[in-house]
């Protein structure tokens, strides 16, 4: 994640970054197994009280909930186009920024201009625990697209929810 720091940035943003790779990475773990469903899922868990959704501890390992639900936003557009997640960016910043501290919201936009690199570099990145894959490579996130899951859908019919095999087979793709 140090490489989101361009040069004149701050090392501060690096780090801040940096501790928060573990949650980033676990967010994209679960974005590319089950795309759109992951973010709506951690919108829900994460709204609440705006001083708590800006709120910045330092150490914690979770990004600030503001960020990590703009950064699974981001996730989206990358691989799945337009989407419902527009709007859910769109409500989830009008509703929230407005409320925040002046001095945390200057500083969320900040970092806010680094989740599209953050995104790139958590999926697009080749790793040495995925031997030396991305983790895009291991798991297509376009598997979870909505055209692909309504496929999914339409191909298998009721069969979908009450076969054995294929809640066996694909039961991650059936959450998202």
């Amino acid at each position: 994640m140090r490489r989101l720091a361009k040069p004149g940035a701050s090392a501060d943003l690096a780090d801040i970054w940096a501790g928060w790779a573990s949650e980033i990475a676990a967010d994209a773990f679960s974005f590319v197994h089950t795309g759109f469903a992951s973010i709506a899922a951690l919108h829900d868990v994460l709204d609440g009280d705006p001083a708590l959704v800006f709120r910045h501890l330092p150490g914690d390992p979770h990004p600030i909930s503001y960020l990590r639900v703009l950064l699974g936003v981001e996730m989206l557009p990358v691989f799945l186009r337009a989407g419902p997640w527009d709007a859910l960016a769109l409500s989830w910043t009008r509703r929230t920024s407005w409320k925040a501290p002046r001095r945390r919201r200057a500083r969320s936009r900040r970092t806010r201009c680094s989740c599209w690199c953050g995104v790139r570099l958590t999926i697009d990145t080749q790793m040495r625990a995925f031997q030396r894959r991305a983790l895009r490579a291991i798991v297509i996130p376009e598997r979870v697209s909505p055209s692909a899951l309504n496929e999914l859908g339409a191909r298998l019919g009721n069969a979908l929810f009450t076969s054995a095999h294929w809640l066996w087979a694909e039961p991650l793709r059936i959450v998202a």
